[in-house]
């Protein structure tokens, strides 16, 4: 018996331990800290293999996220579609079939996440998980420019994707034209960065795939 074991994702939890003259089953408060233990780290290894993530277009590996600090980046849709054409050229029956394959690819990711979840009951999403710009998004329903999303977090969210963004992000574009092209653009201040340009880039470019992962966490809103 002291080699009764269950797994939960890739560990092995032992239901007894060894004691005086026999082996006794552990407690239920030791169990449930090792399964609880066991799936943190499912989940976090979960996101961090996304990096590895690819959609088979013709004979080339078309990869869907990109390593970055402290976890992985779905890849923009612009660069996605632009990876996709190369390969198709201008196909457009198969662009879109490839396009939608990349989403159901990302809604098997979120059913994964849904089931983990689920079985993670209440307790808190490891930080390495999901990066906490998509945990806004994904698991409270905020982006960048919402009120209750603090600016300094939000700068402090995006390092992954941009290094010391108050310089590159913030003072970089403050007093610039939105558009370039146009003589009577407005410029660009902290409100419409924080509103617009920020939530543009580094959320709304990357609708395809994340709209994939949320339908598969959420059930398709089911």
């Amino acid at each position: 018996l002291n080699n009764l074991s269950i797994p939960v994702g890739e560990t092995m939890i032992r239901l007894f331990e060894d004691a005086e003259g026999g082996v006794k089953p552990v407690t239920n408060e030791l169990l449930e800290y090792q399964i609880t233990r066991a799936l943190k780290q499912f989940k976090s290894d979960c996101w961090k293999q996304l990096k590895n993530l690819f959609i088979p277009v013709g004979e080339t590996m078309i990869q869907l996220f990109k390593d970055a600090e402290g976890g992985a980046i779905p890849v923009t849709a612009k660069l996605l579609e632009k990876q996709i054409t190369r390969v198709l050229k201008s196909n457009k029956a198969q662009l879109d079939g490839a396009l939608k394959r990349a989403k159901a690819y990302m809604r098997a990711v979120g059913r994964i996440m849904f089931n983990t979840f689920q079985a993670f009951n209440q307790h808190s999403v490891p930080r390495s998980t999901m990066l906490p710009i998509f945990q806004n998004l994904i698991l409270r329903g905020c982006i960048p420019g919402d009120d209750n999303y603090e600016r300094d977090d939000i700068l402090k969210h995006i390092v992954p994707f941009t290094p010391n963004p108050e310089k590159n992000v913030i003072k970089d574009r403050i007093g610039m034209k939105i558009d370039e092209e146009d003589d009577s653009s407005q410029l660009w201040t902290p409100d419409s960065i924080f509103n617009k340009l920020i939530p543009d880039t580094f959320i709304h470019s990357r609708s395809l795939l994340l709209s994939g992962l949320e339908d598969g966490l959420f059930l398709g809103g089911k």
